[in-house]
């Protein structure tokens, strides 16, 4: 159900009209459970502030003074979810998703068994918030490696372009001419510089 949106990109209220979409489907695995009332809440844009201000779902790129959402918000917002539902507090659930890759949260999001222990690895959580700390201050923003979504052509050995995989079935043969066109000419750029002895110092 929610895999249909892997290519997910867009606002924030793009973001809330898509889990709007999967609260419809599925009431009870998409809509945050209230004690108080005694039922099932949908989407509201105070929750995803609260979220993002808690640092359940971080974004750091921005179009148009906008902050940009994709695949990964939706599954950590599903997994905040599953994880509120099954009783653990908004503490407890930004340690145990804090560096969880997308498949980790996949699981989480489809996993059907409450508390199941080997979904939540909770011997390792301190030890994972560490390491995800420590890739921040590197400068991977997320926290957690990423898997590689590219596509590479191995043109010769010692020649290759990547692209991502996402992107394949959206390029038009004039955006392929631009870009042969772009790499045309700073390949023949470069060249130039490089027979000029001036390489290392014109890379930018």
């Amino acid at each position: 159900m929610i895999k249909k949106y892997q290519n997910f990109k867009g606002s924030r209220k793009d973001l809330m009209e898509v889990i709007s979409n999967l609260e419809k489907q599925s009431p009870k695995k998409f809509m945050m459970y209230s004690k108080k009332y005694k039922e099932y809440l949908p989407v509201n844009l105070r929750r995803i502030q609260q979220f993002s201000d808690k640092g359940l779902l971080p974004t750091n790129e921005v179009s148009n003074k906008n902050y940009v959402y994709n695949y990964d918000h939706l599954l950590m917002y599903a997994a905040i979810m599953k994880l509120k539902n099954d009783g653990y507090t908004l503490l407890q659930i930004g340690k145990i998703i804090r560096g969880y890759d997308t498949q980790k949260l996949l699981e989480i999001v489809e996993n059907k068994v409450k508390n199941d222990v080997k979904i939540i690895d909770h011997k390792n959580i301190n030890e994972k918030n560490l390491l995800s700390e420590k890739l921040i201050k590197l400068g991977r923003e997320e926290g957690r490696v990423l898997r590689s979504q590219w596509i590479k052509f191995a043109v010769t050995k010692w020649c290759n372009v990547e692209i991502r995989k996402n992107k394949l079935d959206k390029i038009t043969e004039n955006d392929l001419n631009v870009i042969l066109l772009a790499l045309e000419k700073s390949i023949k750029e470069t060249m130039f510089v490089a027979k000029e002895n001036k390489l290392e110092h014109k890379i930018s």
